[in-house]
C-alpha cells in the first residue's frame, strides 16, 4: 500500500501494557509519513463503534495490539474489517480468520519455554532465580485470499519470507 497515510491502532484500554505499546508505535511513526489513529475497545459493542470512527476518520488499515479480549474476537474484528475493506494486521488469529497478515511471537515456542520453566520450578528452582526471557522467534503469516479481495499485490519477495501463506 504505497499510498498508506492513516492507520488505526486498536487497543484495549483495560490492558495496561497497551499504553506502552501505543506510545512506542507513535514514537516510531513520527519518523514516517504515517498518521496513527488510536481507537479502543473493551467490549464487543465498542468494536462496532470503533469501525464507525475509523471509517469517519478515513483510516486505510488497522493494526490490532495483542490482547486476550481482542484476539478472542478476531473473527468478529476481521468480519468488520472485511465489510469496511480494511486490511488488518495482528496476532495469527487475524490472518487465519480473514485479516491480511500477522507478525507475532511464535506461541508454540513460548509454550515450550514455559513448560521448561514449570519443570525447573517443580524440581526446586525458585521462580526469582529463573531468567526473564522475551520471544526470540516470530512468524509472518499472509492471507493471500484477503489480499486478492482487497486488490492488494503482495510482492513475491515478501511472500517468500512468510512462514505461512493462506491461499
Amino acid at each position: 500500500m504505497p499510498a498508506l497515510e492513516r492507520v488505526a491502532i486498536l487497543s484495549n484500554p483495560a490492558n495496561p501494557s497497551h499504553a506502552e505499546a501505543l506510545a512506542a508505535m507513535k514514537a516510531t511513526a513520527q519518523g514516517l509519513p504515517l498518521e496513527l489513529l488510536p481507537v479502543e475497545a473493551s467490549n464487543r459493542a465498542d468494536l462496532g463503534r470503533t469501525f464507525e470512527v475509523m471509517n469517519k476518520e478515513g483510516t486505510q488499515a488497522l493494526v490490532v495490539i495483542d490482547d486476550a479480549f481482542l484476539t478472542s474476537n478476531a473473527a468478529y474484528i476481521t468480519d468488520l474489517a472485511a465489510k469496511a475493506r480494511t486490511p488488518t494486521i495482528g496476532a495469527k488469529a487475524y490472518a487465519t480468520t480473514g485479516g491480511l497478515m500477522s507478525y507475532s511471537a511464535d506461541y508454540h515456542e513460548l509454550w515450550f519455554h514455559s513448560a521448561t520453566f514449570v519443570d525447573r520450578i517443580l524440581k526446586g528452582t525458585h521462580p526469582s532465580d529463573l531468567p526473564v526471557q522475551q520471544a526470540t522467534k516470530f512468524k509472518l503469516v499472509i492471507n493471500l485470499n484477503t489480499a486478492k479481495t482487497l486488490n492488494l499485490m503482495i510482492p513475491p519477495t515478501f511472500l517468500a519470507r512468510a512462514d505461512e501463506v493462506i491461499e
